[in-house]
Parts: C-alpha cells; sequence; structure tokens
C-alpha cells in the first residue's frame, strides 16, 4: 500500500486536535478515504451532559470535513478507558489503520510519563506508523520530519516515509542515540 486511507487521530478537542486534523487532511487521499476520530474518557469521569457535548463536537468535526472533502468518510467514537494509549491501541488494532495522527502539545519534555499518549509505545505495541504533530506545524506546510532509528531501518518506517514523501515534500532525518562510549543503548528511540 503507498497511501494513507484509513487515519485514527486521538481527539481531546484542544489546541491538538486542530493540528492534527489539519495534518491528517494534508496527508489522506481523497478517493475512498477514511478518517476515524477517537474520544477517550475515563470511567465514569463525564456527567451525561458532558459525553453529549463530546459527541456534539466530534459530530461537528465530520460535518465540517465531510462538507469540505465529500470523497473522504469520517466516523468517531468515544471510549472508555483508564488509559488512553491502550484506548487508542485497540481502536487501530480493530480498525486497521494505516497511520496514527497524535496531535501534541505536552511541556513535560523531561517527564514523558506525564503525557497521555507515548507514541513510541504506540508504534512498538501496534506496529502501525505514528506522526506526531506539534501546534506550529498547525498555518504552516510539513517540511521536516525526524525519525530515530536504532541499528536498523524498519520496513513500516521505509514505507511510511515512502507514503508522506508521495504527499509532501519533505526533509528527513534520521537520528540514533547513543550512550557516551557511542554503543546504542538496550532501548532506543526507534519510532517513526
Amino acid at each position: 500500500m503507498h497511501s494513507f486511507k484509513k487515519i485514527l487521530v486521538p481527539v481531546d478537542f484542544s489546541l491538538n486536535t486542530e493540528v492534527a486534523i489539519s495534518k491528517t487532511l494534508e496527508l489522506i487521499d481523497e478517493e475512498d478515504s477514511e478518517i476515524h476520530l477517537l474520544h477517550v474518557k475515563k470511567p465514569g469521569s463525564l456527567r451525561k451532559d458532558m459525553h453529549y457535548d463530546c459527541e456534539k463536537k466530534l459530530k461537528q468535526w465530520k460535518e465540517a470535513i465531510e462538507d469540505y472533502h465529500p470523497s473522504i468518510s469520517v466516523l468517531f467514537s468515544i471510549d472508555e478507558n483508564t488509559s488512553i494509549q491502550a484506548a487508542v491501541r485497540q481502536k487501530a488494532e480493530e480498525i486497521d489503520v494505516d497511520l496514527i495522527v497524535i496531535g501534541q502539545s505536552s511541556t513535560h519534555n523531561w517527564l514523558p510519563a506525564l503525557k497521555t499518549v507515548l507514541p513510541m509505545r504506540l508504534v512498538a505495541s501496534t506496529h502501525i506508523p505514528v506522526l506526531t504533530v506539534k501546534p506550529g506545524a498547525l498555518r504552516n506546510k510539513s517540511k521536516t520530519v525526524v525519525v530515530p532509528v536504532d541499528g536498523q531501518l524498519p520496513e513500516i518506517k521505509i514505507q511510511a516515509l515512502e507514503r508522506l514523501c508521495k504527499k509532501v515534500r519533505l526533509n528527513i532525518h534520521l537520528i540514533t542515540f547513543v550512550d557516551d562510549k557511542n554503543i546504542l543503548p538496550e532501548v532506543s528511540a526507534s519510532a517513526v
């Protein structure tokens, strides 16, 4: 497969949602494609009226996207789970997506555990490419992709990069992390 026909976008109704959907629309093929919007709530955390508000917002996103891109089908769901990461993984596997796009603006770079979704772990558990976009990308075309690699470049990364390059002109930076003796650590950052 050389295109993105089915993309999953976890949404939290913040600027992250807008950024992720904007980048998804740049990447997805127009013909017979699907965007799956997923909102995850903690069990028992939302009152019934708040659930209704989430559903209403998801319907608005669906209608706006389908009005502007009539050949793209938008589906949405609200799932309950104690772990957003687990809910995204389950949904991605259930609907067999080509790509997961996550808007992420966490300022807790020194404490990654505070982020709700860890892209490296998501890629490792699903073997589905994950594209993380930051709020600064909202009004700008994608120009650069940073790809962490370890000893080899897995086929899944090569395929994801090929698909991205068919959609936009990119500068690709391959990076690796080594210790002070120039040796790859046992746990390396090797997710797209």
